[in-house]
């Protein structure tokens, strides 16, 4: 479920802090219904941007719109429906999961009627300390948090932090049945793989400022990741022959990834050698930036 709607209307959204430049002049239209990537490197101003939006952070230039108001010291009530889960996590002293749970429920103008499904899904125990608790599992309760009053908006910043594998699998389950439920998620990210996994549209900003706003599908034919390979024996004239690109450092092979048509074909003369070890890890952020945008 999707349509034409302007959910979060950004413009000309300056942030300074004295000479610094926090964010420069951002102009972005999020529709109603949509996964909307924010990526950059750290330090590229993705927090800056949703504290502004938040309005925990007073701009000096450019406004924000939700749900077509100008986001205010007088907007608390459009925050009532919104989740948010912010990429610094700081939690009361003295607090146990349960207690935090009950007291920010205490609070919310809407039922928190997601909680006990959610601490089920990300399997967070109630009755520990929250100081206590891995760096996973704090952010498994600012997840949880963010999600237990079904907000229709949902503002995460860098959300799979700390998550391990499976968990951050877990997530992406969780937005993606958000977005199918018709609701607006703004995603901050400065991971190029999780971005490609479940954005509809990325905005690319480095030191502040937007340098691209594509979509996802025309964003992954830029990127190019990087297999790698150790062959104890075989032949390496066959890639060469069937014009497949590759760097060789000793028994390491390196195969550059454009597209999956080339991976298969990689696999399939590997299958017949004696490989030692094989890696596909993601792609590099910072490769990527280095080959498009400096």
């Amino acid at each position: 479920m999707k349509n034409n709607l302007d959910k979060i209307v950004i413009s000309n959204l300056t942030k300074l802090y004295g000479k610094t430049v926090g964010i420069k002049d951002l102009t972005l239209n999020i529709k109603q219904g949509e996964i909307f990537g924010f990526l950059g490197p750290n330090g590229a101003g993705k927090t800056t941007t949703i504290r502004c939006m938040l309005n925990i952070l007073i701009p000096n230039q450019g406004s924000v719109k939700i749900n077509g108001e100008i986001v205010s010291r007088n907007s608390s009530h459009l925050k009532n429906d919104i989740g948010y889960l912010p990429g610094e996590l700081y939690y009361p002293k003295g607090f146990s999961v349960k207690n935090l749970l009950d007291y920010i429920e205490s609070l919310k103008e809407k039922p928190c009627s997601r909680k006990e499904e959610l601490l089920k899904r990300f399997n967070l125990e109630t009755h520990k300390k929250i100081q206590a608790l891995s760096h996973g599992n704090k952010q498994k309760l600012g997840i949880i948090l963010a999600f237990m009053h079904d907000p229709s908006m949902l503002i995460l910043d860098e959300p799979s932090t700390g998550l391990d594998p499976l968990l951050q699998q877990t997530l992406y389950d969780l937005i993606l049945e958000e977005k199918e439920k018709g609701k607006t998620i703004f995603f901050s990210s400065h991971n190029l793989d999780e971005v490609q996994k479940i954005c509809d549209r990325v905005a690319i900003i480095s030191e502040g400022e937007l340098i691209s706003l594509e979509n996802v599908s025309d964003l992954s034919k830029k990127v190019v990741r990087h297999l790698k390979a150790i062959i104890e024996d075989g032949d390496l004239t066959v890639f060469k022959n069937a014009g497949i690109e590759m760097s060789v450092e000793g028994n390491e092979i390196n195969f550059p990834i454009k597209e999956r048509t080339i991976l298969n074909k990689i696999l399939k003369i590997l299958s017949s050698m004696d490989v030692k070890d094989i890696s596909y890890p993601p792609a590099s952020l910072e490769e990527f930036f280095l080959l498009h945008y400096n």
